[in-house]
């Protein structure tokens, strides 16, 4: 009996063990914000339908991240310049609603705080303002979220 005790105890601490490891390898790298970093920018990506590059993700990520030096494009990618360079922007969110939506950040977002913001604003030779092209125009058939 108390050698099966000792095999169930020494299992248990063992896995715990493997877990703190791994918890605590993972909280005090860099790796979670470089895959969130890559997440972000893909999805970001995906709403301006303009490329968009993120210098770094620093925080905790359980409840808020900074992201540093975001670059949004003039046209489709960075190599042809940049439209809007945002210095430092921290969202605080939930992150059990987070799961809870399925990802939907602007459900789970409970504030955002931008520190520093350039704008590129330019004419083109139509004389439209570039801000008015920020947001592609919606995709027909598609009703927008609220």
């Amino acid at each position: 009996m108390r050698r099966a005790l000792k095999i169930v105890l020494g299992t248990v601490g063992s896995v715990i063990g493997i877990v703190g490891v791994l918890f605590g390898s993972l909280y005090f790298s860099e790796l979670p914000q470089e895959v969130v970093k890559l997440v972000v920018e893909r999805e970001m990506t995906k709403i301006f339908k303009k490329e968009v590059r993120i210098g770094s993700i620093t925080g905790n990520l359980l409840s808020s991240a900074s992201l540093n030096n975001i670059r949004i494009a003039e046209k489709n990618t960075l190599k042809n310049g940049e439209m809007i360079h945002i210095h430092k922007l921290i969202a605080f969110y939930d992150l059990k609603k987070g799961f809870e939506v399925r990802w939907d950040m602007s459900a789970a977002s409970r504030k955002v705080h931008i520190e520093g913001m350039d704008i590129y604003l330019m004419r083109d030779l139509k004389e439209k303002w570039n801000l008015l092209h920020i947001f592609p125009p919606p995709e027909p058939g598609v009703t927008p979220n609220p």
